[in-house]
């Protein structure tokens, strides 16, 4: 999840109980480190 408020990342952390694959926040500042990580 890319975003840039607080509450997104602690959504993001909320939704990892839900799901059965990794959930990761990256800050809007990170959008590029957020691109490679869902290509790894």
């Amino acid at each position: 999840m890319v975003g840039e408020k607080k509450w997104e990342e602690k959504m993001s952390d909320l939704m990892g109980f839900f799901s059965s694959g990794e959930v990761k926040y990256f800050d809007i500042s990170e959008k590029e480190t957020a691109f490679k990580w869902i290509k790894k």
